[in-house]
């Protein structure tokens, strides 16, 4: 059994160059942290090894890196499989993959693509919400199905789980890495407003 662990969301800090988040996250006293990777802004080229550095300066650990978005065609796109490869290099146990493709059967296609580029050395997790093309626990539970690779899971929001309307499931199941837990305020529930900028941690089932 995987030892419970609280871990600093790199969506808490989303102003910071990615390897200042380590750092960041070691000096709050985490011990392990999310990776913001956005090829068309802070993800330039030397980020890697400059995170890299971050990470074993610190002794943080990596929980993830994000955010993998489902879109445009049925085969995953270049700055998609930038995302498992960045995971890959930096040892990470997970990548959390949101969907806003517009088309179902091309979004499974594409999702299990990655998944194979994955392998058996990355979890691809997808999170459900209103924001996203899968909105439930329910339909992310669906889609997973329909991917059937092993390296495909699903990261619970509570916030999303609780807009959802539905239990939390029980996180012994391997279909759940981690979970994020967010800051919010039970009236959010009935609004969507402000939904991509509320602070999180994640921590590892266990």
């Amino acid at each position: 059994m995987i030892e419970p662990h609280w871990a600093l969301a790199a969506g808490c800090v989303p102003d910071v160059e990615p390897w200042e988040i380590p750092r960041i996250a070691k000096a709050a006293g985490f011990a392990s942290c999310g990776m913001w990777v956005d090829p068309k802004t802070s993800w330039q080229e030397g980020a890697l090894g400059r995170v890299s550095r971050a990470l074993n300066e610190t002794g943080v650990k990596l929980v993830d890196v994000e955010a993998c978005w489902l879109e445009g065609g049925s085969q995953p796109s270049a700055e998609q499989a930038l995302l498992v490869e960045v995971g890959l290099a930096l040892q990470a146990p997970n990548v959390l993959v949101v969907s806003r493709h517009d088309d179902y059967e091309a979004s499974i296609e594409q999702f299990r693509g990655l998944c194979e580029m994955a392998g058996d050395r990355l979890r691809l997790n997808l999170e459900f919400g209103e924001f996203t093309s899968v909105k439930s626990l329910a339909a992310a539970r669906a889609f997973i199905a329909e991917v059937d690779h092993p390296a495909a899971g699903i990261l619970v929001d509570l916030m999303h789980l609780n807009r959802s309307g539905e239990p939390l499931p029980s996180l012994d199941d391997s279909l759940f890495s981690y979970v994020q837990a967010c800051d919010f305020m039970q009236s959010s529930c009935r609004t969507t407003e402000g939904i991509r900028h509320t602070p999180a941690t994640v921590r590892a089932p266990g």
